[in-house]
């Protein structure tokens, strides 16, 4: 079932490993910066460029067209996500985020705009699972389950310019 702020399926895992095996030994050169401090402070992010072999291979696993813009967010000894609402601003405001743990679970957590101190629903996570976020419909937070979490994060290439619910979104944008 969709729900209208997630949807959660799993990846082959050959895919899984395919990812790790080309992510991993890239993040060794990367430039790692600063979260920003309204969302998980001390933790940190990068920007990489995949393969258009390794995004092609994902967009097939997914079934939805990627944003080829890829974000590692190593969460380090940080344990919590603070609530917030994304603007997808670096995505040029896609609507929907993407998400593959890359190591770690992760249970993220989502509100009812007037009240941030109940979750409404709450989904958990991890290696092997992709969740399709409705990061700017809803404010969300979450928290590390693991000694820590290390994530990639990324935009499908599709918007929601009619305030669409998640699951009219995913079946109109699915690949053929």
């Amino acid at each position: 079932m969709i729900e209208d702020w997630y949807h959660k399926v799993s990846l082959p895992i050959h895919l899984v490993e395919d990812l790790n095996r080309e992510i991993f030994p890239m993040l060794e050169k990367v430039k790692w910066l600063d979260c920003d401090p309204s969302q998980a402070p001390g933790s940190v992010w990068c920007l990489l460029t995949l393969p258009e072999q390794v995004r092609k291979r994902l967009e097939a696993a997914a079934q939805y067209k990627i944003y080829p813009d890829f974000y590692i967010w190593n969460y380090r000894d940080v344990k919590i996500l603070k609530i917030h609402k994304d603007t997808n601003a670096p995505g040029a405001s896609r609507s929907v985020a993407g998400v593959i743990p890359l190591l770690g679970d992760f249970e993220t957590q989502v509100y009812n705009d007037s009240d941030f101190h109940k979750p409404m629903a709450t989904c958990q996570y991890g290696p092997g699972d992709l969740l399709f976020l409705n990061n700017t419909k809803y404010h969300h937070g979450g928290r590390v389950l693991s000694p820590t979490r290390i994530s990639m994060h990324f935009y499908f290439d599709f918007y929601n310019t009619h305030n669409e619910s998640l699951a009219t979104l995913l079946k109109k944008n699915k690949l053929d």
